[in-house]
Formats: C-alpha cells, structure tokens, sequence
C-alpha cells in the first residue's frame, strides 16, 4: 500500500499528500565554473573490475525522495529519503519507511559515509520531497512530507532545520515557518548574495519556488552577523509557470537566471515546459524550443544540473505511460538558453532507447539526485582519462522505477567539452 500511495502521489501531487520529489532541488554547484561550452561527448562511467583500489559501494538501502547539497568547502551530501529493505515478516519481502540519515560522499575513495549527527530535539524527522540548500555555510531543509503511519496520508511540514557542520548538530528554526503554510515537492536554490540581498547586512537568500508560487517567489533570508532569518514574498512579472510539482531547477552559472522544467499539476498533468526567472528584475519568461529536433517528453521528478553560463543538463524523471500509469526514463539532455531572446534548444545527449542504450545507462527512474563532483582521482585513473582534460562528473543516486525497483548503486556521468 505504501508504494502504490507512492505512485499514485506522483501521478497526482495534491498540494496536501505529495510524497516524490526529486532530489531533489537541484541547487548550483559549480565544481567547474565555465563560460559557454559545448558537449563533445558524455559516457556513464564504471569502475573497471580489474582495478582493485576501486571498491564503489552502493548507499544502502536503496532510496528515492533524497536531497542533495554541496557544502562551501565542496563536500556532498544526501539526506532522507523513502527507502526500503528486504524484510522476511513483509508479505512483499521488503520494507518501505521514510529515513533522515545524513550521508557524505568521499570523492578520494568513492564511498558514501553515515555522519554521525548529534542526536537531540532538533534533529529533523523523516521526510522525503524536501528541498535543501546551504546558507551561510550551513545545509538548510525546508519542509517535505512525513508519511508517518500507513494510510494516514501523513504530514506536510513547514519547517525550517539547519545543520551546523562544524558540530553535526542540526539547529530548529522554531519561530521560522514557510509562508502560507506546509509545503513539499517544491525547489530551493541559493542566490548569489549581491544579486538579491543587502551584502552590507551580510545577508544570504534562498529562493524557493512551490505549487503556490504564481505572482512571487518565496526568499528565505539569513543574516550572518545578527543569525536572524526571515521570510519574504518577492512579487515577480512577466509569464509565470502554471502552479505546480515535482518540478526541478538550477541557477545558470551566469548568476543572474533560475531555470525551471517540467513538473506535474494537481490533476496530474505534466510538463515539459521550460521557464526563466531574472533574479536582477523578477520578470519571468516562458522560453520558445527553437530546435526542430527531438524534446524532452513531459515529465515530473526529473534532475537537472547546471552546466554552464547558459546551460543546464537534464536526467531521466517519470511520464505518463500509455496505460496511464509511471513510465520512467534514463535519457540525458543539454538545455542551452538565449535568457535575453527568450529561447533554447533541446539536444539528446544520450538516448535510453536505440544505439546509446548500449552505452552502459543507468536504469530508467525518478526521484534520484544528480549532481557535479571533483573529478575523481580512481576513475581518471581507471578511465586513463587525459590529465589536460579530465571532464566533468556527476554522480547519479538511487531513485525509483515505479512498482518495480528502488535502486541504491552509485553510478557516474563523464562529459568531454569543448568550446562553443
């Protein structure tokens, strides 16, 4: 019965009883900031067998849900997610439950790490369709779904936790909550801080994007010098996306632009719509595909990843299968945006149908987390990678095939550029 909510949450992400989201959020990470760039090729990656200093572990167990977010020293991180295990007292044989585990990544020896949080009030609940970002060097969760006991529908949270990493102690905003009230399946991304805060009050800004967000955005606001965080409306123009979830987004390396795509309503249609909001103006545009070949099909609980000045990368997700159910998808695109003429083109990257099928994909899901790294020193050396030009990762994290498989290995993405 959990999964099956599962699903039929994802198909229909009521404002009240969503439940998948994908990863999460997808916040900047600029592991490699670049100017305009082009894809010259892209190949997922796995350590050869050969290579015995390569162990790459799985996170067990296997989850979907999760959020991901990149410390300012470069450090990622995964926390909760709705995960599952084998279970000989399940009729199914295996047992679902929504966790808040804490897990880093080493890039030196390709493992995730259990931290070890300080356990007390504080600490956030279970949750999955959370979003997270990192203001003032400090991880910050706001709201996501708690399922609690099966059939109860759970709850949606409108709270606000911060993780101190000096400590590994998460701090309870108790007199902080999310405007108008709980909210998950939402999107939050940092903000450069001159571009939408006083830097004399050394403030940092979140802005966070969810199904009630039509005429504004919501900024979360933390003064470094004084600690007090605050929420604010910024009222926004121009063509807003239509009220949704399970959406993704990421802010262009150019500082200035958020991307929004795709994402799914509350009756359950979904999206392959692509929206730009200028953080200098607050005007919104709904971008013109000028290409003329294949898009992205609609979809919700996809990941996308900023690329470049101009650029984002997308990942998998779920559409509508003709038979009405979840289709999940493995294919990988590269969106590149004109924000000043308002348009973009689709380009198919790698297909999770036809010849680049046979390239070693990762199987179909959604509500994974993708996300840059370093490049690693063991895959450039299992890769015999060119040292001039080692490439970009990214690491690919669980998610789910609908009613099928929630998977736990970590796989990588390399990408060889070249210049526009």
């Amino acid at each position: 019965k959990p999964l099956r909510a599962y699903a039929l949450r994802m198909i229909l992400p009521a404002a009240t009883t969503t439940i998948a989201s994908a990863l999460h959020l997808l916040q900047l990470i600029q592991v490699n900031p670049t100017n305009a760039l082009t894809i010259k090729s892209a190949k997922w990656v796995k350590p050869s067998a050969s290579n015995s200093a390569i162990n790459l572990n799985s996170l067990t167990p296997p989850r979907s849900g999760h959020v991901t977010f990149r410390s300012d020293s470069g450090d990622n991180y995964i926390f909760g997610g709705y995960v599952e295990e084998f279970s000989k007292s399940e009729e199914t044989g295996l047992t679902r439950y929504v966790t808040n585990d804490l897990w880093k990544w080493d890039n030196e020896k390709l493992e995730w790490h259990l931290c070890d949080v300080l356990l007390d009030d504080d600490v956030p609940g279970p949750r999955l369709a959370t979003a997270a970002a990192v203001v003032n060097g400090q991880p910050t969760l706001f709201g996501g779904w708690d399922p609690q006991e099966a059939g109860t529908g759970g709850i949606i949270l409108d709270t606000v936790h911060q993780l101190d990493l000096s400590t590994m102690k998460w701090n309870f905003l108790k007199d902080v909550r999310i405007p108008d009230g709980p909210t998950s399946r939402h999107v939050a991304l940092a903000l450069p801080c001159n571009k939408a805060a006083d830097e004399q009050k050394q403030q940092s800004v979140v802005l966070i994007h969810n199904h009630r967000c039509i005429d504004h955005v919501i900024l979360f606001e933390s003064d470094k010098s004084s600690n007090e965080c605050t929420f604010r409306k910024q009222k926004t123009s121009g063509s807003p996306p239509s009220s949704r979830g399970l959406h993704v987004a990421a802010l262009l390396q150019d500082q200035k632009h958020v991307v929004i795509f795709g994402g799914a309503a509350q009756d359950g249609n979904m999206s392959n719509e692509v929206f730009v909001l200028d953080i200098e103006s607050w005007d919104w545009r709904k971008i013109q595909v000028v290409n003329d070949g294949p898009i992205p099909t609609p979809r919700a609980g996809a990941c996308l990843c900023t690329f470049s000045e101009d650029s984002v990368l997308l990942f998998g997700g779920a559409e509508r299968s003709n038979e009405g159910g979840l289709n999940p998808r493995a294919d990988l695109w590269e969106l590149k945006l004109d924000c000043s003429a308002g348009t973009a083109s689709w380009s198919l990257v790698l297909d999770d149908d036809g010849d680049s099928a046979d390239c070693g994909l990762p199987p179909p899901r959604n509500a994974a987390t993708f996300c840059e790294v370093t490049p690693p020193t063991l895959l450039l050396e299992s890769s015999q990678a060119n040292d001039s030009d080692p490439g970009r990762y990214f690491v690919l994290q669980g998610g789910w095939a609908p009613f099928k498989k929630t998977w736990a290995e970590t796989t990588f993405l390399r990408v060889e550029i070249g210049d526009d």
